[in-house]
């Protein structure tokens, strides 16, 4: 049975979305926006909004605090949806010419394109922006930092020092007491409002940033290990793998030129 089964649209109208799910998404900002959707049928005392969570080949993907979610259908379902967003996360996504064909043929067929956080740097790949609008170079990592400004600040500051010290990182004890809590109510701050430790959300933070620099520069990956603050390139390529499944330098095996720069 498809997924899509369930946002068939009866007589009367109803909008229908569907949320594709990025490589570590963010799980927050995902959850703000179906808690809107939720919360407008609930007031509303009718259906308006329908909506399924999809990946692209439809098996599960990692979330940005490490869970992994199984998804409802697969992009190539899409064309019976209304709307499709595109769910990032804190670093710019990766799109393949594959994934921004698909997008290019749903928008072709009336699907009305949207994105969340760094998603958007997708739509602006794929030449989808509205009106010509470009997009900042700020604008391709919006960090979760952005969505906890107003709902929890001590833990948007914590997560501040966090990205301002990916290289030399800063203990735990220290990261509490630079802003005036005990580490235990760091921790649970963190168990709370993202679903680990404060030293599991940071070492996230700092393996990001290494791909991003593995993917996107000629740096060789001793010089990102130590880059992002990790002590030997033994422990960065364990830690690496352990997160993301394969190691550093795999993630250069489509880019020879990066790979041969590297070497020179």
């Amino acid at each position: 049975m498809s997924a899509f089964q369930t946002l068939a649209k009866p007589l009367q109208r109803l909008e229908s979305i569907g949320f594709l799910l990025l490589d570590e998404f963010s799980l927050i900002a995902l959850a703000g926006a179906l808690e809107s959707l939720r919360l407008a049928n609930q007031l509303s005392a009718t259906g308006l909004y329908r909506w399924c969570t999809l990946t692209c080949d439809g098996t599960p993907v990692r979330a940005d605090n490490g869970m992994q979610l199984t998804p409802e259908g697969r992009l190539a379902e899409a064309r019976e949806l209304d709307a499709l967003i595109l769910c990032g996360g804190d670093g710019a996504p990766l799109a393949d010419s594959g994934l921004l064909a698909q997008l290019r043929d749903l928008s072709a067929h009336g699907v009305k394109l949207g994105a969340l956080g760094s998603a958007r740097a997708v739509l602006a790949e794929a030449g989808l922006l509205q009106d010509g609008e470009s997009i900042p170079a700020w604008a391709s990592r919006l960090t979760l930092r952005d969505a906890l400004a107003s709902a929890q600040p001590k833990l948007q500051e914590v997560i501040a020092l966090m990205e301002a010290n990916l290289e030399e990182p800063i203990e735990l004890d220290d990261l509490a007491s630079f802003i005036e809590l005990s580490r235990r109510q760091l921790e649970r701050l963190f168990q709370k409002y993202l679903c680990c430790s404060p030293s599991r959300y940071y070492l996230k933070l700092r393996l990001l940033r290494a791909r991003q620099l593995l993917r996107q520069t000629a740096l060789p990956v001793v010089q990102v290990a130590f880059g992002c603050g990790f002590v030997s390139a033994q422990n960065f390529s364990k830690c690496y793998r352990e997160h993301f499944g394969i190691p550093p330098s795999n993630e250069r095996l489509d880019k020879p030129h990066l790979c041969r720069a590297a070497m020179h």
